[in-house]
């Protein structure tokens, strides 16, 4: 699920392989996107709230029209299921990662790939970009989180949360200890926060310093299915069970 950026419209996929938007004040039905032949797991609005970017179990990612649900383009960089994707703040380009372990990284426009990432070792789970557009961090099932250059595709550092450290680039040094389900970057670009499932079945949420790696505060909570930055950068709002959503105060 996902609100546009200009706060007037809602996204959410299904089971029944559709993605339907409508509008975040009436309710109004607005469109029915039937581009995917198996569930969407993710999505993304552009920046401009015109488009959407989904990524799907059928190991596409499809661009399409809010308004007409008409399939924009379709790219077919990835070798299984899709797991997450997100446009740039930019707007110029999109980010999907997969179960095939790669975040793949390409023109919004074209859809020519501009970059394939291979440090991961698992399935990406989650990814975000740097406010600025400049950089991506990514979360994996290989129970790491990686900050690197959206342009190069250089690591400019492995986050370290068992030894609660930045690891520059040395996973000697250890790595979260469980699988990583969620990366955020804050809207001020400072901060980083992950879910790590850790601790007897217990959520750990992980915030440090965006540039430095260094560990600024944890919180255990339960079973987390979304985790999101409030736009003042000072809570956090996650689903938790199957019915909650939980706000929590960031120190």
């Amino acid at each position: 699920m996902g609100w546009s950026p200009d706060g007037r419209s809602i996204a959410s996929s299904s089971l029944d392989n559709t993605i339907q938007v409508w509008d975040a004040s009436t309710g109004a039905h607005i469109t029915t996107y039937r581009g995917h032949s198996l569930p969407a797991q993710t999505l993304s609005w552009s920046p401009d709230s015109r488009e959407i970017v989904s990524g799907s179990l059928d190991q596409t990612v499809q661009v399409w029209g809010v308004t007409t649900g008409e399939t924009i383009r379709t790219y077919r960089g990835h070798s299984a299921p899709v797991t997450t994707v997100m446009w740039s703040p930019d707007g110029t380009r999109i980010a999907s990662g997969s179960v095939d372990t790669t975040v793949q990284v390409w023109d919004a426009t074209s859809g020519k790939t501009l970059l394939t990432f291979r440090e991961h070792t698992k399935q990406v789970s989650s990814l975000a970009w740097s406010p600025d557009s400049t950089s991506i961090v990514s979360g994996s099932f290989d129970k790491t989180v990686q900050v690197w250059d959206a342009r190069t595709g250089k690591v400019r550092y492995i986050y370290d949360g068992s030894t609660i450290a930045g690891a520059r680039i040395d996973n000697a040094q250890g790595v979260p200890q469980d699988l990583i389900f969620f990366v955020a970057w804050s809207h001020n670009g400072k901060r980083i926060a992950a879910a790590t499932d850790e601790y007897s079945g217990d959520v750990v949420v992980i915030t440090w310093d965006a540039q430095t790696g260094k560990h600024l505060v944890p919180y255990f909570d339960q079973v987390m299915y979304a985790l999101v930055w409030s736009p003042d950068d000072t809570r956090f709002a996650s689903a938790i069970e199957l019915t909650d959503v939980e706000i929590t105060l960031v120190p």
